[in-house]
């Protein structure tokens, strides 16, 4: 993806901190993103909060088939105590 911007691998610790670093969000103006989410509940939730900023900063979900600006994946991984 050549202008994509990728979110790979977010936890939960650092979903309250990506509004922070959108600064200049002019530059996510008429943007499309596609969401792709693996995980628990929690996971699925993160997604939900990502996207709601990001559509506040002028992002919109791209439609099936339609090429994203933006793609957003969510995974969590566990480790073994």
């Amino acid at each position: 993806m050549e202008s994509g911007l990728f979110l790979c691998g977010i936890m939960s610790i650092f979903v309250s901190q990506i509004k922070e670093y959108m600064i200049d969000t002019t530059v996510f103006q008429n943007k499309t993103a596609v969401y792709y989410t693996l995980g628990c509940k929690l996971n699925f939730s993160e997604t939900s909060t990502i996207g709601q900023m990001l559509k506040e900063a002028g992002v919109r979900t791209a439609r099936r088939g339609e090429k994203a600006d933006i793609c957003v994946v969510n995974t969590c991984s566990k480790r073994m105590s």
